[in-house]
C-alpha cells in the first residue's frame, strides 16, 4: 500500500471521524464520504449525552476505556467533550463483585458498599445487593465530538464530503453515489450496518468487495 494512496472512509460518524483524524495525523491522504448532511440525526453518533464509564464486567473494556478517556481528552475542542458525573452499578443484572475487581485491577478509584449505605446516601433510589460507585463515568457530547474530530482531520489534510455516500467498496477505490465522482484509494467501510449495504451494491462490477470486519471476498 503506497503511503500517498488516499484512505477512503465510508461514514462520518464517531468511528469514521476518529479514524479520519488518526490517519490524517499520520500524514496519509484521507477522504471521508458521508451520505447524509453534516449534523444529521441518523445512526447513533449524535446527541449531547452518550454514556461513558469504566465499570464493565469484562476487564478488557475497563482497560480500553481508560485509554479512550485519555484520547478523548486530547481531541482539540473549544469545550470539553467528556463530562464526568460518576455512576452507580447494582442489581441482579450487574456482576458487582467482578466490576469492582476489574476496577481495582485497573487502578480505578471506586467504593463498594452495601445496599443500606447506598439507600442512606441516595434516598430516592432502591438498591438490591452490593453497590459500586466510581467517579470515572459520565457522558460524551457526540455532536461536538464528531465536529471536533473532523475539524482536526481536515486541519491535517483530510477531505470530508457530505451528502456523498459510497456506491461500492472495491479493491482499488470507492465510488461516490451523489455525483458519481470516484474517490480512488484504499476503502475503509463503516463499522455499522451500512457497511454490508455498501459492500453488496454495484453487482455489475467484477471486483473485490470489502465488507465490515476487514476480510474481503471476491465476486464470481
Amino acid at each position: 500500500m503506497a503511503s500517498d494512496e488516499p484512505v477512503v472512509i465510508v461514514g462520518a460518524g464517531l468511528m469514521g471521524a476518529a479514524a479520519a483524524r488518526a490517519i490524517a495525523r499520520r500524514g496519509r491522504p484521507v477522504v471521508v464520504l458521508e451520505q447524509f448532511a453534516a449534523g444529521h440525526r441518523n445512526g447513533s453518533s449524535h446527541g449531547s449525552a452518550r454514556i461513558v464509564r469504566r465499570a464493565y464486567g469484562d476487564a478488557m473494556y475497563t482497560s480500553f476505556t481508560g485509554r479512550a478517556f485519555e484520547l478523548w481528552s486530547a481531541v482539540p475542542s473549544p469545550d470539553p467533550l467528556l463530562r464526568m458525573l460518576g455512576a452507580l452499578d447494582f442489581g441482579p443484572d450487574r456482576d458487582v463483585a467482578s466490576i469492582a475487581g476489574h476496577l481495582s485491577a485497573a487502578g480505578v478509584a471506586h467504593e463498594l458498599m452495601p445496599a443500606s449505605e447506598a439507600a442512606r446516601r441516595w434516598p430516592g433510589m432502591e438498591f438490591a445487593g452490593d453497590v459500586v460507585l466510581h467517579a470515572q463515568a459520565g457522558t460524551l457530547d457526540a455532536d461536538a465530538a464528531v465536529t471536533a474530530l473532523l475539524a482536526d482531520a481536515v486541519a491535517h489534510g483530510a477531505e470530508a464530503r457530505f451528502e456523498s455516500g459510497a456506491r461500492a467498496a472495491r479493491r482499488r477505490g470507492v465510488a461516490a453515489a451523489a455525483d458519481g465522482d470516484p474517490a480512488a484509494g484504499v476503502p475503509l467501510p463503516p463499522s455499522g450496518p451500512g457497511g454490508s449495504a455498501v459492500a453488496q451494491r454495484d453487482s455489475r462490477a467484477r471486483s473485490r468487495d470489502v465488507p465490515p470486519g476487514g476480510r474481503s471476498r471476491r465476486r464470481p
